[in-house]
């Protein structure tokens, strides 16, 4: 891209991390391309796929100059490209828009998505409905037709019920000056990052909210959202959640209340794998577990009572010895 084009600012940058995506990046590509809000620069971050992933892009950005592909020789896990990603964007853009390669956006989402984020110059994140592999979610927490809500209210909301607006990392749209604060935006001790990452920022913002399905989530075996539902993340993520931001946002009763509901309900989950003979032998599981309540342990900052409550879940997670997972985006 020539320097003219680069100092011309995009109100958007769209970035898409991939590897070994080309089943559906040209889908992934086309929904850009198609968007009635045509002020963006779309980059797609190649993390040195061993496909064709990079031959896509490259015949997309010879016929577009808004996009443009980025080939990295360092293979790194999703949480890292994510992130490496971040830093790519045009320094000027107003907002960032990050896009998984096997998701898709409705053609009107960034309109819709950015005009919520300029009516209210408060709001930090723009959240919609999503298709979920055909299913809509993400219709629980912003009470129609309010399209803004205290980042606050949205961050006790979720710990408190567990209804979440944030989905998956291609739902959100973000003020991009609040994404080039953190480096690394996403933090890859946590298994679903990108929900860590919209809390931390929710934190200091409101969050925007469009009443229709703008973006598509697809499902796959290999898909990182299949993968959590096979080890299960979603309980020990919650959990961490609750220790990083409980604090913030809910008084002291609410969280020591709603910390020994989650470890109860983790003790419970873990007290049943054990009466499953798939698990005995399955490393993945058990690695990640220990990891994870290591974690939690080493976040809470000498909290007597959390501590007491965790390691009581020790024994359950010490049946088999296997390695644990560093990460759970491993690639992306």
């Amino acid at each position: 891209m020539s320097a003219a084009a680069m100092s011309a600012a995009p109100a958007v940058s769209v970035l898409t991390p991939v590897y070994n995506g080309e089943r559906h990046l040209p889908e992934c590509i086309d929904s850009v391309v198609a968007q009635t809000w045509t002020d963006w620069e779309y980059l797609i971050i190649d993390n040195h796929s061993e496909d064709q992933s990079a031959a896509i892009a490259e015949r997309y950005a010879a016929r577009d100059r808004r996009i443009r592909l980025v080939r990295c020789n360092e293979f790194v896990n999703v949480h890292r490209n994510f992130s490496r990603s971040a830093n790519l964007m045009h320094p000027g853009s107003d907002y960032c828009k990050f896009l998984s390669a096997d998701d898709r956006l409705h053609p009107q989402c960034l309109e819709k998505m950015v005009s919520v984020a300029q009516r209210h110059p408060t709001v930090g994140v723009v959240s919609s409905y999503r298709l979920d592999d055909g299913r809509v979610s993400q219709t629980e927490v912003v009470p129609y037709p309010e399209d803004c809500l205290p980042g606050a209210r949205v961050l006790r909301t979720a710990l408190l019920s567990g209804q979440y607006v944030t989905g998956s990392p291609s739902q959100l749209l973000y003020r991009a000056d609040l994404i080039r604060q953190t480096d690394p935006f996403f933090d890859e001790t946590v298994w679903h990052s990108d929900t860590d990452a919209a809390f931390r920022t929710l934190l200091s913002c409101d969050l925007g909210f469009v009443h229709e399905a703008l973006t598509f989530t697809r499902r796959h075996p290999g898909a990182l959202t299949s993968r959590s539902m096979r080890v299960n993340t979603y309980l020990p993520n919650d959990i961490r959640l609750l220790i990083r931001f409980g604090h913030q946002v809910l008084t002291r009763r609410e969280y020591h209340a709603a910390t020994r509901l989650m470890v109860a309900r983790y003790g419970w989950f873990l007290l049943r794998q054990r009466l499953r003979p798939a698990r005995l032998h399955d490393a993945e599981f058990h690695g990640y577990h220990r990891a994870e309540l290591a974690r939690m342990l080493s976040e809470l900052h000498g909290e007597r009572a959390s501590t007491v409550l965790l390691k009581t879940l020790r024994p359950l997670t010490r049946k088999l010895s296997f390695p644990g997972l560093t990460s759970g985006w491993v690639a992306g």
